[in-house]
């Protein structure tokens, strides 16, 4: 399946009585031949992780070629001819009209039954998830998948499908359109329709939140005398779950810094072990006592849900010596 922020699968199905249906746009009561089929689909984004609405539209020439029956299902809105199918229509052999039909559906996720249905796993964390516990990703836990939903369009016992079948998924993300035939026999009811099953958004990127830190800076050997109270604001990314992209804003009341780190981090254990990560970045500073320059960063870090502990050591080549700054942080 394709990937993408959202991905689907379609199908264009011959289905038998068997099969599991969500509402039939129209009943076909007699022999007759779909040509000129057009079928459009719109998903939006899932941005409430427990369903997704899809806009499903199908338009067709449906040709008798004997006596035959329309009806229509309430739960659907069917057209012939521009005309509401509110009650069964009777079309004359070498007759042909136009069908339109809208079969919407709201894709719903089923809990899994673990109490954390729609949410990381209980136990192990993402680092980005819980150091961001009010803006940050709210992700969906692999355990819970989007279900299988099977559209019908048309559908009826002696009804025939020209092919081909014009597919529009311009505005339905990234999709994966094939073809299916099933074997039919005398009991079997043919039909049009789709399958569509939502697959998970693209992860790759989390977004995280605002992380606001307060401390102190001290210059080690070969550094002339530093100490300070040391501000930082700026903003973390996650990455594959793994990674903590942040860039920050800083300062020491004598100078200010741009930094821009990228740090492993450990899953956190819910109420049992916190987060340890390992970071490497750059430091950009401007006004101070000295001129401009910039710095190699190492990061070491420890957090707990929202709270942490920062420690980065810097070193300047411009003046061949480090600095340390130790702090607490705080992720919304």
């Amino acid at each position: 399946m394709t990937r993408g922020t959202l991905g689907f699968a379609l199908a264009l199905l011959v289905t038998s009585a068997a099969s599991a249906q969500t509402g039939v746009g129209l009943e076909v009561r007699g022999p007759a031949t779909i040509h000129d089929a057009r079928i459009t689909i719109v998903c939006g984004e899932p941005h409430d992780p427990d369903w997704v609405y899809c806009r499903l539209r199908a338009s067709f020439t449906l040709e008798a070629t004997g006596p035959v029956q329309l009806a229509g299902e309430e739960s659907n809105a069917t057209q012939v001819d521009g005309r509401p199918l509110d009650v069964e229509v009777t079309v004359e052999p070498a007759e042909r009209v136009r069908v339109e039909v809208d079969a919407n559906r709201n894709i719903a996720r089923e809990p899994d039954g673990s109490g954390y249905p729609y949410d990381d796993e209980p136990f192990l964390m993402s680092p980005i998830r819980t150091r961001h516990p009010i803006l940050g990703h709210r992700r969906v836990a692999p355990a819970v998948p989007w279900p299988t939903m099977r559209v019908s369009f048309a559908r009826g016992a002696q009804l025939r499908i020209e092919e081909p079948v014009h597919y529009d998924l311009s505005r339905a993300a990234e999709v994966t359109v094939r073809t299916d035939r099933a074997a039919l026999d005398e009991h079997s009811v043919r039909g049009m329709g789709v399958v569509i099953r939502p697959d998970r958004p693209d992860e790759t990127v989390l977004h995280g939140g605002p992380v606001v830190g307060v401390g102190g800076t001290v210059g080690f050997a070969g550094h002339p005398p530093l100490a300070g109270v040391h501000l930082r604001a700026g903003y973390e990314l996650g990455v594959l779950d793994v990674l903590v992209l942040s860039l920050a804003v800083e300062t020491d009341f004598q100078s200010i810094a741009e930094a821009l780190v990228i740090e492993v981090a450990s899953p956190e254990i819910w109420f049992v072990l916190p987060s340890f990560g390992a970071g490497v970045g750059i430091v950009a500073r401007q006004l101070g006592q000295r001129d401009a320059d910039a710095a190699l960063r190492l990061r070491m870090t420890v957090t707990w849900a929202l709270l942490g502990f920062v420690a980065d050591f810097d070193y300047w080549p411009a003046v061949g010596a480090w600095t340390g700054t130790f702090g607490a942080r705080v992720g919304i």
